[in-house]
């Protein structure tokens, strides 16, 4: 993997896209505007998990490192859990925790194909290189 140029920017936009995850399950939730199907939510928590563990691989050199950052987004999803848990306006559940698991090795699965150099194409354009 070539040396990103705009490695603090991307980097900047995992952390940022981490806290939304973070916040986004600790706040209250709003009534949504339509009906949404019941386990609805499960495809929410495996997009949002893949995405960040899929961008995060994107930013790795290795991918065994890659890994263990799978396990830190695995972790912090049990940690969010409970701590819906210890909210009177959240409640923990085991199958958003699955959910999280499963988008974390879709992640993980992605940046086996050619699209883990999605985040360096798009930095070699920002840099005005022509490869």
């Amino acid at each position: 993997m070539r040396e990103l140029k705009h490695r603090k920017l991307w980097w900047t936009i995992a952390w940022g896209l981490l806290a939304f995850v973070f916040i986004a399950s600790l706040i209250p939730m709003p009534a949504p505007p339509v009906e949404l199907p019941q386990g609805f939510d499960k495809y929410e928590h495996i997009l949002a998990y893949a995405s960040l563990s899929g961008y995060f691989g994107q930013l790795l050199s290795h991918f065994r490192l890659h890994l263990r950052y799978a396990l830190a987004l695995f972790c912090m999803g049990a940690v969010l859990e409970v701590l819906q848990g210890l909210t009177w306006y959240r409640s923990p559940d085991y199958y958003d925790l699955a959910a999280n698991s499963i988008g974390v090795l879709l992640g993980l699965l992605l940046c086996l194909t050619p699209l883990k150099g999605v985040v360096a194409m798009l930095d070699a354009k920002l840099a005005g290189d022509n490869k």
